[in-house]
């Protein structure tokens, strides 16, 4: 039988290597001991071809006529698997023991294809070991080359050879075997802590469905991303959430949503979170504001347990209502970011004019780049607004405000120019023009008459009074509210001063008194 070796590879050495070298290799490789689990038999085969080729090596006149065999064709092609030798059948798993101590496992696996038959129905379990061994240290070698696929293909046929094995003498004994456990074992490892990678080269080569199966396998075992299960991948908690946040930007915001939502059905206090921004992305990119319904829906469940004010505050601000979102941003306690709202909201200290710049910024830097589709596009709340499916789904809601559902925002003193989408709400709309009058700024009055000046006149000349009295007078009395808000920190200042002020004044007061007192004493 010939094995692709010479006998320079087989001692580990070069033909430049000098005689003490040869002796010296010769000794270390009888020395040193291969894996425990190999028998006494591949060992002995093993020292047998090492002790051939010291022979041949050592020896000047044998080594001379084995030089004049290979040298010439080892220097014109520099080819070092271009030599074969020749073994006994019976020493195939020494042969192979030696292959595998010089890292030549393509070379292992290769031989155990092509006697696939022979290996597998052979009592000589050492060609087993040799070629899943083979497998497990080829999987290696691509995991740490970022090969992650081909790493659990390595480790999922070498695993395959020991169960078809072990199968094989679970049928003649009728007992269940267990050939090689440890090995069986850090095969199984390897896998496990291998599928968090094999997710992240699949999503990120453009196999999602692929990757999102094995992140739901994941899952399950773990019992949801904070969840207590074991999954055997070897991360923590902290780790597996970092994953997750890793794979999102390989993922469209349907992909999360449908996977997050999912998940918060555990229930998953970060998987509610993760379908929150899911929904919010979605519903403002693709123009579905029940999405940001559904959202709102599932922040007020997360906030009997969490400070989410803000994003429900968001959330509120995308479907119109006005009032609704300012009493959120009054029970933030989120400091840097309302005072960034409040920063944005001058000159009119006007906190639904900060959001909204808020809003349009968070979506733009902390919530579209997550999101496979999303990345690299610009947020357009205005063009959000003015959508007709937007608007008509805003105006059907309770409590929202006429200024996102009718595009302009008449209530608000000095509105961003991105809120007056339908007319620009500049000097020349308080002059309009007939035929530049939306039919949302016409009151719903029959008496009123697009085509008498008059009428026309007396609209332009008033403010505005929407159809939704009811949110309308809400939203007046808010702005009263907040034109007069009450400050019990002044008054206790206030209340500190007067006391202060008349204590002192009692003691100037009283002073020559207590020094007749004194002096008398």
């Amino acid at each position: 039988m010939r094995i692709q070796l010479d006998y320079y590879r087989v001692l580990g050495l070069t033909p430049q290597a000098r005689v003490d070298q040869i002796n010296q290799a010769h000794s270390d490789r009888i020395k040193s001991l291969p894996r425990r689990e190999y028998s006494e038999i591949a060992i002995g085969s093993r020292q047998k071809l090492l002790n051939v080729a010291h022979t041949v090596l050592a020896d000047s006149s044998q080594r001379q006529v084995y030089d004049a065999q290979i040298l010439p064709e080892l220097i014109q092609s520099r080819n070092e698997q271009a030599f074969f030798i020749e073994i006994d059948k019976r020493d195939l798993s020494g042969a192979l023991l030696i292959l595998y101590e010089l890292g030549e496992y393509d070379q292992i696996i290769s031989l155990a294809t092509a006697t696939n038959s022979s290996i597998f129905n052979s009592p000589d379990p050492d060609l087993i070991l040799s070629s899943v061994l083979a497998y497990l240290e080829l999987g290696r070698e691509n995991w740490s080359q970022g090969r992650y696929e081909a790493a659990a293909k390595s480790f999922g046929l070498g695993m395959n050879i020991l169960e078809k094995r072990i199968g094989k003498i679970t049928e003649k004994t009728t007992e269940k075997a267990d050939l090689f456990p440890e090995i069986h074992q850090e095969l199984q490892k390897n896998l496990c802590q291998l599928r968090p990678y094999q997710v992240l080269e699949l999503m990120s080569s453009g196999l999602t469905t692929a990757g999102i199966t094995l992140l739901q396998e994941l899952l399950d075992e773990r019992r949801g991303i904070d969840g207590k299960g074991d999954d055997r991948s070897g991360l923590n908690i902290d780790k597996f959430l970092q994953f997750i946040l890793e794979l999102r930007i390989y993922m469209t915001s349907s992909e999360q949503e449908e996977l997050f939502e999912t998940e918060a059905r555990r229930p998953s206090l970060v998987a509610s979170y993760l379908s929150v921004y899911a929904l919010i992305a979605k519903g403002v990119s693709q123009r579905q504001p029940q999405l940001i319904s559904r959202a709102k829906s599932l922040l007020s469940k997360i906030s009997s347990s969490q400070n989410v004010y803000l994003e429900e505050a968001i959330s509120a601000l995308l479907l119109g209502q006005v009032s609704e979102a300012t009493k959120l941003l009054d029970l933030s306690n989120e400091t840097e970011k309302m005072a960034s709202i409040q920063l944005k909201s001058k000159p009119e200290n006007d906190l639904i004019k900060g959001l909204y710049h808020y809003t349009q910024s968070w979506l733009g830097t902390e919530i579209y780049p997550n999101f496979k589709e999303l990345i690299g596009e610009s947020v357009e709340l205005d063009s959000y607004f003015s959508d007709a499916k937007v608007q008509a789904y805003i105006d059907e809601l309770p409590n929202t405000s006429s200024i996102f559902s009718s595009g302009t925002a008449i209530s608000i003193p000095n509105p961003p120019v991105a809120w007056t989408t339908a007319v620009p709400a500049n000097e020349e709309f308080t002059k309009i023009p007939n035929q530049n009058i939306p039919d949302l700024f016409i009151p719903r009055d029959n008496s009123i008459s697009r085509d008498n000046p008059e009428d026309i006149a007396a609209v332009a000349d008033r403010p505005y009074i929407p159809p939704n009295t009811h949110s309308d007078s809400r939203l007046r009395t808010r702005s009263r509210e907040r034109r007069y808000k009450f400050h019990p920190e002044r008054l206790i200042l206030f209340l500190v001063t007067v006391i202060g002020l008349v204590s002192f004044r009692i003691c100037v007061l009283e002073f020559p008194h207590n020094q007749r007192i004194h002096s008398s004493i």
